[in-house]
């Protein structure tokens, strides 16, 4: 008779070491991710050429994204997720058209105005914008942009924005993003914006963006492979698909799934504390979110955020660091079906907290400080106590990703600093010694 494995001190310590190389994996994915977002809205100066995806410009940009993506699209290939390697191959491209058709819109809209002796301030561009919109002018200042693959359009005026916005008198939006909007001569994806210029609700929009034009709202992520999930009977049962036949109710559940995770993404991007993250599907402004759910699988859904917003008040606040901080947590979770958030936020919480860990052991308490009464001894440990702070604090924007850095030169200095604060902590328990 075979024998079952047992569960021995090795085995644990093996599937701890594996889980840690798979996390510092996928970390390493987020930073990448991220970098290439940053690499690709870099804007060229300006020109009067003709956007197209194939000027020098946008085919260097390709092929050097491309490259930065070559290890996790390699991966991808060598374990069979071939779906998934070409969506993330589409990213690149889809960008680049996005950003493309968004040129071609401004150089027509800044045509027209200059044409009508105008000079294309961000204020005429606003003004213009509106009126080809809404066949009328502004009441109030409407200003306007062009940036990466969109028009941002701020207005200062509540009824200004409640036009283009279309929202109703029971409903009054801080942001919208509107896919493709129509202003007549061109359609062009939009960011709106409520009461002027505003970074927290150009941050949410922004990401509206990234989710449904570059990522086309998270098609070709396998959504549909997560079944039998615990605690989630409906939502799970709804996502299942025998032999590749999706029926109507698989669809509408992975639709409205991916709506709903569009959503808290872009909560989570603009720094939404967990509550205000995860409290939006039930407010009046979010309702047709229940459409694609019965009453039953949308008690489910409240149930799936009410945990997602335990695990983000059990992050402890790693992710506020800075704002770019929420972008790599962001891009942890952008190929995650929702119904996996859940663990994948601890998981992702417990791989931080053990290398920040790593650093923050050297750190002393005050005790041996308070305990002193030789006033030099005191203030030679509260030195020695803050560098070693100092350079523990420090270390986050290395393990988050935050310094522009390539993988092994972040590696090369955390190894640095963990010499460091070695040396320094045995420096402080050698004074403490001291009699």
């Amino acid at each position: 008779m075979e024998r079952e494995p047992q569960i021995t001190p090795d085995n644990i310590t093996e599937k701890r070491n594996k889980k840690m190389e798979l996390m510092e994996e996928r970390h390493r994915n987020a930073i990448t991710a991220f970098r290439l977002e940053q690499f690709l809205s870099k804007e060229g100066p300006a020109n009067d050429e003709y956007p197209t995806s194939r000027t020098p410009e946008n085919k260097e940009k390709a092929q050097v994204a491309l490259g930065k993506l070559k290890p996790i699209l390699d991966k991808l290939g060598r374990v069979g997720f071939i779906t998934k390697r070409e969506t993330i191959e589409h990213v690149v491209n889809d960008y680049i058209i996005e950003k493309v058709t968004a040129q071609r819109a401004e150089q027509e809209l800044k045509k027209g105005i200059e044409e009508d002796g105008k000079k294309a301030t961000d204020k005429e561009m606003g003004s213009s914008l509106f009126t080809m919109r809404m066949g009328k002018l502004p009441r109030g200042n409407v200003e306007a942009v062009r940036q990466e693959g969109y028009f941002v359009i701020a207005c200062f005026d509540d009824e200004d924005y409640k036009d283009l916005s279309e929202d109703s008198d029971k409903e009054e939006s801080g942001g919208r993003f509107k896919y493709k909007m129509n202003f007549g001569a061109f359609q062009v994806d939009t960011l709106l914006i409520h009461k002027g210029w505003v970074n927290v609700i150009f941050l949410h929009e922004r990401q509206h963006f990234i989710n449904w034009s570059v990522f086309n709202n998270f098609t070709g992520f396998s959504q549909n492979t997560v079944v039998n999930k615990k605690g989630f009977p409906l939502l799970s049962e709804g996502l299942h698909i025998e032999h590749g036949n999706p029926t109507e109710k698989n669809i509408k559940i992975s639709e409205g799934l991916n709506y709903v995770k569009d959503e808290l993404l872009a909560r989570i991007r603009d720094r939404s504390d967990p509550e205000t993250a995860t409290i939006f599907f039930n407010l009046d402004l979010y309702k047709h979110l229940q459409d694609d759910f019965s009453p039953e699988e949308q008690q489910e859904v409240n149930m799936l955020l009410k945990k997602i917003e335990f695990e983000l008040k059990n992050t402890h606040g790693i992710f506020d660091y800075i704002s770019d901080a929420r972008a790599i947590l962001v891009y942890h979770l952008i190929d995650i079906p929702l119904l996996k958030f859940p663990e994948r936020i601890r998981a992702v919480t417990d791989f931080i907290d053990l290398k920040i860990k790593e650093f923050s052991d050297f750190m002393p308490d005050e005790s041996a400080e308070l305990d002193t009464l030789d006033k030099v001894k005191r203030k030679r440990l509260k030195d020695l106590r803050l560098d070693i702070t100092g350079e523990v604090y420090n270390v986050i924007d290395l393990i988050l990703g935050l310094k522009d850095i390539g993988a092994d030169e972040a590696e090369r200095e955390l190894k640095s600093v963990k010499e460091k604060v070695t040396l320094l902590r045995k420096e402080y328990d050698s004074c403490v010694n001291q009699v």
